[in-house]
């Protein structure tokens, strides 16, 4: 598939400079990006919080979900109470199907930042079905949470079974009575997750969850700073590629930059900077 050239958001390029020039101050920063997106952008993110919705070719997904089946024993426990499971795995295999799947939504993402993308972070993560006591006291990604990145980071969810609603672990945001999603932000510290325990309950009482349902191939991108969470599969397990990504200046030398993504975060923040300046 050809990757689509778009213009540069020069404003979004240039605020993200001035705040690595100044230190990590989140705050200062994280306003400016509200103020960098183009209307366009600013109204999806106001009305909805979900910027597209598509699904890939089957023959991709076919392949990855027989590249997790035949290498099954590369699934790691990813958090200490077991419901959840991070696939691992350096092979040249396994990532040219994820640089053949991120080729497919690259176009998507070019096209809402009006720049250039740079692939942040890519997770293959599995939730296995749960038990009544998860359901009644949910923990982690089951909670309704914020991740409380800076405003320019976004995420890919791609789901690698059907997903048909909350039995299944479909992703749920909430939204208010006139269909937008609840945004909550931690004004202390922006880079905090905020989970289910930093908000008042009674406060969920006036929103709705809503579900995003899909089959296999499915994928959404979305602003992963409104309440969401994954729904505690009860039916079976869910397997997804969550995708994280910010703007950039440059058409990227390979699909995805894995030297890029081995390293730390500061590290990957100089690097980034080094290379766009």
């Amino acid at each position: 598939m050809m990757i689509v050239e778009v213009p540069i958001n020069m404003q979004i390029f240039q605020t993200i400079k001035s705040f690595f020039n100044r230190g990590f101050d989140y705050s200062a920063y994280y306003q400016e990006c509200v103020q960098a997106y183009n209307p366009s952008l600013s109204k999806q993110r106001e009305l909805k919080g979900i910027f597209h919705r598509g699904i890939l070719p089957n023959h991709l997904v076919d392949e990855m979900q027989s590249y997790l089946t035949a290498h099954d024993s590369n699934w790691n426990e990813f958090v200490k109470n077991g419901y959840s499971s991070i696939y691992v795995s350096n092979s040249e295999g396994y990532r040219k199907i994820l640089d053949k799947i991120w080729t497919e939504i690259i176009p998507y993402v070019n096209s809402i930042y009006q720049s250039y993308s740079k692939l942040q972070e890519v997770k293959v993560l599995r939730h296995h079905t749960q038990t009544k006591k998860m359901i009644d006291n949910p923990e982690g990604a089951f909670v309704w949470h914020s991740d409380g990145h800076p405003d320019e980071l976004i995420n890919i969810l791609v789901y690698l079974n059907n997903v048909s609603g909350p039995n299944d672990g479909c992703f749920q945001y909430l939204i208010d009575d006139t269909g937008r999603p609840v945004y909550v932000r931690n004004k202390k510290n922006l880079m905090k997750r905020l989970g289910n325990t930093t908000f008042n309950q009674a406060d969920f009482t006036n929103y709705v969850a809503a579900d995003f349902v899909g089959e296999s191939g499915s994928f959404f991108i979305f602003d992963n700073n409104f309440l969401h969470r994954a729904a505690p599969p009860v039916a079976k397990k869910r397997d997804v590629i969550l995708f994280q990504v910010r703007p950039s200046r440059k058409s990227q030398d390979s699909i995805i930059d894995w030297k890029y993504l081995e390293m730390k975060f500061a590290d990957q923040m100089k690097d980034w900077y080094k290379n766009e300046g």
